[in-house]
This record gives C-alpha cells, sequence and structure tokens, in this order.
C-alpha cells in the first residue's frame, strides 16, 4: 500500500480502539459514533485481508495481526504527537497540564511541587482542579486523578496512597471524645466530593449513618479540614490529606487507625501520554515520593 493511499482514519480509529479495547470509549475520544467506529474497521480489516479483533462476549482482544499493528501505530502516532507539540506549542511543550481533585490538589501535590520544580526548572506545572474525568477528555491535560484499583484500560496509573479515612478535629474535641459513638455528640463535617466517607468509617465500627447533632457539608475536603481545626466540628479526612497536620498538632484524631477502603488514589494518563518525555520525567518523580 502506498504512502499516499495510507487509510489514515481508519489507523486512528484502529489505535484509539485498540489503546481502549472499546469501540464505544475510542468513539468518545474520537468525538465520532461507535458505528464510525466500527465501519472503519470493517473497512482496514477488509482492505488488509486479516481481522484485527477478536468480538467475545462483547469484549474485544486484538488478534497477532492486530497486536503488531496497534504497537506500530502507538509508536509512531506518539513520535508524530511529541513532534507536534515541541514544533506547534513553542513553550506549551514545557507545560504539564494536570487535573485534579481540589484537596488531592492543595493538600497533597501543591506542598511538594517546589522540589519537582527544583530538579526540572525547564518545565511548566499548570494544576487545575474538578471532579474525576472521563477518559474521553484525557487529551485536553497530562495527568489526572482517579479513585480505584488501578484498572482503566488504555491508561498509566500511579498509585499514589490507599483510601484511608480518620476523624480530624480541634484538640479541645478530641479530648472529650472517648468511644466512636461519642463522635455523634458533635457536628460532623463532609466533603461533598466523597460524602460516603462517614459511612464508611461509622460502618468499620458497627456504628449506623445517623446525625442528631446535624451536619455541615464542604465543596472540599481541604475546607472541611479547616473548619475542623477551627473547632466547629469533625471532618472525615483522608489520612494522607492530614497526616502533616496531625503531626504539627494542627488538627488532632480520637482515633488514630485508619480505616481503609479496598480503593487507592492513583496519578493517571493515557497510554500515549505516558511516553512523551516531559510526563515521563514527572511520573518518576512521582514513584519516587509514592515508593516504599
Amino acid at each position: 500500500m502506498s504512502r499516499r493511499h495510507l487509510p489514515l482514519q481508519a489507523l486512528r480509529s484502529f489505535e484509539a480502539t485498540a489503546r481502549h479495547l472499546s469501540m464505544k470509549q475510542a468513539a468518545e475520544e474520537l468525538g465520532v459514533t461507535s458505528g464510525a467506529i466500527s465501519q472503519q474497521i470493517r473497512s482496514l480489516e477488509s482492505n488488509l485481508h486479516v481481522q484485527l479483533f477478536f468480538r467475545e462476549h462483547r469484549q474485544l482482544r486484538l488478534s497477532p495481526e492486530g497486536e503488531q499493528l496497534f504497537r506500530t501505530l502507538l509508536r509512531n502516532f506518539t513520535e508524530m504527537e511529541q513532534a507536534l507539540d515541541s514544533i506547534t506549542s513553542g513553550p506549551g511543550s514545557r507545560k504539564i497540564r494536570l487535573k485534579l481533585v481540589p484537596s488531592l490538589a492543595i493538600r497533597w501535590l501543591v506542598p511538594r511541587l517546589a522540589a519537582f520544580h527544583g530538579l526540572h526548572p525547564e518545565l511548566d506545572v499548570e494544576v487545575a482542579t474538578g471532579t474525576p474525568m472521563e477518559s474521553s477528555v484525557y487529551d485536553d491535560i497530562d495527568f489526572t486523578s482517579q479513585v480505584g484499583e488501578g484498572n482503566w484500560p488504555g491508561m498509566t496509573a500511579i498509585r499514589l496512597f490507599p483510601d484511608a479515612f480518620l476523624p480530624v478535629c480541634s484538640a479541645a474535641i478530641a479530648q472529650s471524645i472517648k468511644r466512636p459513638e461519642d463522635l455523634l455528640r458533635w457536628p460532623l463535617l463532609h466533603s461533598m466530593m466523597r460524602m460516603e466517607a462517614w459511612e464508611v468509617w461509622l460502618a468499620h465500627h458497627g456504628l449506623t449513618a445517623q446525625y442528631p447533632s446535624g451536619t455541615i457539608r464542604f465543596a472540599n475536603a481541604a475546607l472541611a479540614y479547616e473548619a475542623a481545626a477551627e473547632g466547629l466540628g469533625i471532618a472525615m479526612a483522608q489520612y494522607a490529606y492530614v497526616a502533616t497536620d496531625l503531626a504539627s498538632g494542627k488538627l488532632h484524631t480520637p482515633f488514630p487507625e485508619p480505616v481503609s477502603t479496598p480503593s487507592s488514589y492513583y496519578l493517571v494518563t493515557s497510554n500515549h501520554k505516558a511516553m512523551l518525555p516531559k510526563n515521563l520525567a514527572f511520573a518518576d518523580w512521582v514513584r519516587g515520593l509514592t515508593a516504599g
């Protein structure tokens, strides 16, 4: 097949489908319908006279020929992306774009960023906050955050810390609490990003989620922790976010053993973006923070 006749649209559809192992997710990424993706792949298989996917019980699996083509396209698309980023973005090619849940950005990442800048002063980091993102919009950023077990098709996930809760409050409130049920005598402070946090901790201690003293809700956990430090009530905290405040005495906990869920927090990027030099540098630095 000559270069002038390369079916570039079909190859792009195939690469996205192979990366996600999902025509639906590939369609979302490319902004087309699943039917259009399916048609492009059928056309490519017909032109090549090979089967690229095995379709089994509503799941896709690459054939040996599909694996070979996918590896080649992934490598070459990544190289093209790097070249275009370098040529067209100018200073932007040095920019690492992150979109994280607010408390992860405020409480975990930002206090550590000076160390990364010291290692890589040539790279710029842009941090935005928001709710967890769908894979279809990852092309607009380099890294985002997710809570889960680390298995997202087509994505590279770096484990940051376990999903583990403990109650935090002022010293005066902590001194008044002897048993888990004593917590319910105080206003309970909630992050609207993780409204289930109190239920998880209380259920672990054999208590039901009843809040006779009322509740106060905050847009994110960082605000709830500040309110807890000021004596407004008790917040259910992500341990990784409050470890420094507990050590300094800004926050206190009457029950220092965290209650963990099966999930963890992850920094996530698409497989093709994970191969960009700027993102490799950032990922290596993050892995160094979480090692051990």
